[in-house]
């Protein structure tokens, strides 16, 4: 969103429907505002809808702008190659990484995290078309504590999941699983292991 004007409207072009494998409903032509493109990509883990972004600004030069985010952030382990985070060469991320993004977010845009955790919502197109979008994160409605995270799957990473759960008032865990072949069913045994331990010392 510093990337854009708050006001900024999203055409979702030919380009961004030509990928796989998740894509959302949206048509070729569609506009809309972009916190619901923002919502399309995170709720529904829409692939289409990150290259709509990516693609108002130009797809090389957004790329480019995440590596120098990257290096900015000290990501030492990460380079992107592409705005979706699926499989190309040398298109990399660690554990490590991944939570250090997640600590950027919460400290410089917290209101991301209020996105994932929408499990089922409504976003409207310029024409006032509907659209309705359902989350990819199957533990959203077991563990109603999650402060946010995100899904992911790749042939090459396998099931990915990143979530923040709370520990105490003032703490708050960061997991990170990749290459899981049940990635929710790892996330409830980090929750319900979180939630045995003792936080107070």
């Amino acid at each position: 969103s510093e990337l854009f004007p708050p006001e900024s409207s999203v055409e979702f072009l030919a380009e961004s429907k030509n990928v796989e494998p998740k894509r959302s409903e949206a048509l070729v032509g569609e506009k809309f505002r972009l916190d619901d493109v923002i919502r399309l990509a995170l709720v529904e883990s829409a692939n289409d809808a990150a290259l709509a972004l990516a693609d108002t600004l130009g797809r090389e030069e957004f790329v480019i702008l995440m590596n120098e985010k990257a290096l900015e952030m000290n990501l030492q382990n990460s380079f992107f190659r592409n705005p979706t985070g699926l499989d190309e060469e040398y298109n990399l991320s660690t554990a490590e990484d991944l939570e250090k993004i997640a600590e950027y977010i919460t400290y410089y845009h917290p209101d991301l995290w209020e996105v994932t955790r929408i499990i089922e919502d409504v976003v409207y197109s310029d024409s006032g078309k509907a659209h309705i979008i359902k989350s990819t994160n199957e533990i959203l409605k077991e563990f109603p504590a999650i402060i946010g995270g995100k899904t992911g799957f790749t042939d090459r990473a396998r099931g990915a999941l990143l979530f923040l759960y709370p520990v105490r008032p003032d703490k708050t865990a960061v997991a990170v699983i990749l290459r899981s072949e049940d990635r929710f069913g790892d996330g409830r045994k980090i929750i319900k292991w979180l939630e045995t331990i003792s936080w107070n010392q």
